[in-house]
């Protein structure tokens, strides 16, 4: 119900004029009865949270200091990148969300990403203090072309912040080295697991004599 029932209870708690409001949470995350900032909620009752303890103490609080951050990427050489997250702003970001769209090719980055369609990944960047700075690694291969990079991140109550996007090549002759450099490493691998029947049955028909 996007918190009406958590707005009314409060509404009806200002209203009796109590000597102090008591709030129940739970860390039970798969019970929805959390206060907290989560996937599904959002920074919905924090903020409902914020909004009417300030009118219960008729108080009004200070703003929280905004993350901001700030994108650069480094050629690391065949086929790898390192994409660099700096935050450059007072308060920290709680979580950030990075969204790396490609031409073409395949792209694997280490952190928390998932698929969102076959040219575009989305990155989880769980938490960035103030002047504090993430590395992600990528690596690409095939076709790759254009990458743009851009995202959101969130301050610590729950304000959108937009981080200002970057775009980059990545060139065909990187990713097609890489690429023949991945086929190479899997016939390899093909050769030595002939090569391991071949001394298998060698020793097998030795042994027997």
């Amino acid at each position: 119900n996007d918190g009406s029932y958590y707005e009314r209870t409060w509404s009806a708690a200002i209203a009796s004029e109590p000597d102090f409001v008591l709030i129940t949470t739970w860390n039970e995350w798969h019970e929805g009865t959390e206060v907290e900032a989560s996937r599904e909620y959002g920074f919905r009752y924090l903020q409902l949270t914020r909004k009417h303890a300030s009118q219960y103490k008729g108080l009004e609080l200070p703003s929280y200091p905004k993350p901001s951050l700030r994108l650069s990427v480094e050629e690391a050489g065949g086929g790898e990148y390192r994409l660099r997250v700096r935050n450059e702003g007072e308060g920290p970001s709680v979580v950030a969300h990075l969204y790396l769209r490609r031409d073409g090719g395949f792209a694997v980055v280490e952190g928390y990403s998932v698929e969102v369609n076959t040219t575009t990944m989305l990155v989880f960047i769980p938490y960035i203090e103030p002047g504090g700075e993430v590395e992600l690694k990528i690596s690409f291969s095939g076709e790759v072309g254009s990458v743009a990079v851009e995202g959101v991140a969130w301050s610590a109550m729950g304000e959108e912040v937009k981080l200002p996007a970057i775009v980059f090549s990545v060139p065909v002759e990187e990713a097609e080295a890489r690429k023949s450099f991945e086929r190479e490493v899997g016939l390899l691998a093909i050769a030595i697991a002939a090569l391991s029947v071949i001394l298998a049955y060698a020793y097998r028909v030795l042994t027997r004599k």
